[in-house]
């Protein structure tokens, strides 16, 4: 199955919307490939004012803002977490308990392409750096070697980690940048 027929249908409930609204392009990365996506964010709704228009506009079913996740987690397919929700989180635990499946887009990503090489930076301190520095000189290297590219994850950023799905080959390596927070899903 490729990711446009994943995603086509499928009721996924974003939790948290990240620290610079990050989750924005996987929203949109959603929403064009047909899932229907509800939000949920622990944040006020004056916190979070500057995503609710683009949120609205694109679609968005349910917003739910400045709540606690509700007892009852809602009828969906899948979780999709922002990086700025830890992996231990009591709103997961939550979800857990419900049977629903729990992804960052990172780790969905993985999931979702062909066969590839993965190169995991792990840790605490550094990370982005020597993420950054090891996709540049593989990049370099394989630019003119081979037809596989060299692809980066970095959960901070503001482009959509989803998106790379377009991109991603078989024989691809991606470099991915794995904050400690994180290195459980992975």
């Amino acid at each position: 199955m490729n990711y446009k027929d994943y995603f086509k249908g499928k009721k996924i409930l974003v939790i948290g919307l990240g620290d610079e609204l990050e989750m924005l392009s996987e929203i949109r990365f959603l929403l064009k490939h047909k899932a229907q996506v509800s939000v949920f964010d622990h944040r006020s709704e004056q916190r979070i004012s500057r995503a609710l228009i683009p949120l609205k506009a694109l679609g968005v079913e349910t917003i739910v803002c400045g709540i606690p996740l509700p007892q009852n987690i809602p009828q969906v397919d899948m979780v999709l977490v922002s990086h700025s929700v830890p992996y231990e989180s009591k709103v997961l635990d939550r979800v857990r308990a419900a049977g629903v499946p729990i992804e960052y887009p990172e780790t969905l990503v993985l999931k979702l392409v062909p066969s590839i090489t993965v190169i995991g930076i792990v840790g605490y301190a550094g990370t982005s750096t020597v993420t950054h520095l090891v996709s540049k000189v593989l990049g370099k290297v394989f630019q003119s070697r081979t037809a596989e590219k060299v692809h980066t994850i970095n959960p901070e950023s503001q482009a959509s980690t989803l998106a790379l799905l377009k991109n991603i080959t078989k024989g691809d390596i991606v470099v991915a940048r794995i904050p400690e927070s994180q290195a459980r899903m992975y």
